[in-house]
């Protein structure tokens, strides 16, 4: 930019708009803008707002109709002023928005230039990469949430390789487990629950909403019912972050009545939500009477894969050299844990659930005096946890290491992840130094004592010894099953890394193959073409800024986040 057209833009706008009047002022939308997003160099408008505490990536070739009037408003000043300057040029914008869509202009900073030549270029290929993603969103245009049900983007990140993606959706969410709970009294989904936009793998809302919807209840309730979970959503997307425990409503709990109450203020007949009430209530108490059944199929069931797993993990496939056992092993593996593995897992974590929201309801209700929904800081037990305790007795001497290596040199930090290194590949100095802590005491959920009046209150056909016993066992059946689970995978994953080590292919590149390619046999150059194009297009579609939720295609040029701590400061 020519000094002096800067110079003069600044003389203006301190003498037009000075700091005092300013402070006068109230806005609509006040904050920062920069012209590109000079991190990644990437055409888009990155606007600081409400105080710091809000960034918004809006894509330079945005839709006009997806930007509210405040932000349409700032766009188009911003782009006048850009018309004096050199195109090149990235700038800091401070700005702030009347509540008549005034834009005042308080300030303008250079910031360091793209420095590229072929800047323009590079922006066509971003908008093609960008433009390719929303035709994938636009072939189901469902509501997509990155968090929906089994919280996708904490178990294999925002933005995983195609053999994490693969994997995840293999194992759990291409209908596996919406099979395993349909028996429980849940409606079954045909189709896949998990979609890419992108690298970034999504959760459909709208078939999470119909998988835990109690399959007795009417189509025209069940339609009134998911458009109200739309509108709550659509009023507060943080609900899409926990949605089964925040949105939806898949069993009863003590807080039922109140969100039935809730329901015929909006306009639901008597019928209707006695029609909702006697559906989650039944899945409720027929979950909490039959536990011992399910307990008793399902160990029944994870025993066929605890069988295979114990079987190929004596045989150590880190060091196997026969390349068609390793496939076989895969084969085996993945038939195994969609018919064995996940319909148990799916079911603990569903009663797992129905326990953490019963415990959930009686502190919100006011019977118990707790911020905690197991009734002890820390919550339930995880594998985690417990690798903490377990690491701490190998430090002080009681337990060998080679007792802890046996029981948990599965595990990984990633579990979908190839390029995550099991346990037993690490040092044992290198796990302590993760620092995972033991629990300060032992699991201590609430007593029958606790839900004598609230099961009472609640009008359940069922003992509060019977549902303290729930409590008790859901979630730690769910850590069984987990258990067995994760070790299937990682044994997987042990299998590619040796068909790539046999291969010549690096373990880097195997996370570019999906389960697919890996059994299809094919040949090495197969798999190196194959790891070269889906490299190319990876590292596209890394650019991609993407929403974690997404209502309509407007969303991935239009795209609002919390700003972490670390952003604030930068």
């Amino acid at each position: 930019m020519e000094e002096d057209i800067l110079k003069s833009i600044q003389d203006k706008l301190r003498k037009s708009t000075p700091a005092n009047k300013r402070q006068d002022a109230e806005y609509a939308l006040c904050g920062t803008l920069a012209t590109r997003d000079c991190e990644k160099n990437l055409p888009y408008y990155v606007v600081k707002y409400d105080g710091g505490n809000r960034v918004r990536f809006i894509a330079r070739n945005v839709s006009r109709e997806f930007l509210s009037d405040s932000f349409l408003a700032l766009i188009f000043a911003v782009r006048e002023i850009e018309t004096l300057v050199n195109p090149e040029y990235a700038l800091s914008i401070d700005f702030g928005v009347l509540l008549d869509g005034t834009v005042q202009i308080f300030d303008i900073i250079e910031l360091p230039g793209p420095g590229s030549e072929k800047l323009a270029e590079m922006d066509r290929d971003f908008l093609d990469t960008k433009a390719f993603a929303k035709c994938n969103y636009l072939d189901t245009n469902h509501v997509l949430s990155d968090m929906a049900y089994w919280g996708t983007a904490e178990v294999v990140g925002t933005n995983p390789r195609p053999l994490d993606y693969s994997l995840y959706r293999a194992m759990i969410t291409d209908r596996v487990w919406s099979r395993a709970i349909c028996p429980l009294g849940y409606n079954l989904v045909h189709e896949c629950m998990m979609q890419r936009i992108g690298n970034k793998p999504y959760n459909s809302v709208d078939r999470t909403m119909l998988a835990l919807t109690p399959s007795e209840i009417s189509g025209h309730t069940v339609y009134k019912l998911h458009s109200y979970y739309h509108s709550l959503l659509r009023s507060n997307r943080n609900l899409h972050g926990n949605i089964e425990h925040t949105l939806l409503m898949s069993c009863c709990n003590f807080s039922t009545r109140d969100r039935m109450e809730r329901l015929r203020v909006l306009g639901f007949s008597d019928e209707e939500i006695k029609e909702i009430s006697d559906a989650l209530m039944k899945i409720t108490v027929n979950s909490v009477r039959n536990q011992d059944e399910w307990n008793e199929r399902d160990a029944e069931e994870i025993g066929h894969l605890t069988e295979l797993t114990d079987r190929i993990a004596a045989e150590n496939p880190l060091e196997e050299n026969n390349i068609m056992r390793l496939y076989r092993n895969v084969g085996e593996l993945l038939n195994t844990v969609r018919e064995f593995g996940t319909p148990p897992y799916a079911r603990q974590s569903r009663f797992a659930s129905i326990a953490r929201d019963i415990c959930e309801s009686l502190v919100k209700q006011g019977y118990v005096e707790e911020d905690n929904p197991y009734g002890l800081p820390g919550g339930a037990p995880t594998i985690e946890k417990q690798l903490g305790g377990y690491i701490q007795a190998v430090a002080e001497g009681k337990m060998t290491q080679d007792y802890f290596m046996t029981r948990f040199g599965h595990l990984r930090k990633d579990n979908f992840n190839i390029r995550s290194a099991s346990f037993r590949e690490l040092d044992f100095k290198e796990l302590e130094s993760r620092g995972m802590k033991a629990l300060s005491k032992p699991y201590e959920p609430f007593g029958p004592e606790i839900f004598e009046q609230a099961v009472k209150d609640a009008g359940m056909p069922i003992s509060a010894e019977q549902l303290c016993n729930f409590v008790k066992q859901a979630p730690k059946k769910n850590l069984e099953y987990k258990y067995e689970f994760s070790k299937a995978l990682s044994l997987m994953l042990d299998c590619f890394v040796s068909i790539g080590r046999i291969m010549g292919i690096a373990r880097e590149d195997m996370s570019y193959l999906e389960i697919s390619d890996l059994l299809d046999y094919h040949s090495r150059d197969s798999y190196i073409q194959i790891i070269g194009e889906r490299r190319n297009l990876y590292h596209a579609y890394s650019r991609l800024v993407l929403p974690e939720i997404i209502f309509n295609v407007g969303d991935i040029d239009n795209i609002d986040f919390e700003c972490t701590a670390e952003s604030r400061e930068a």
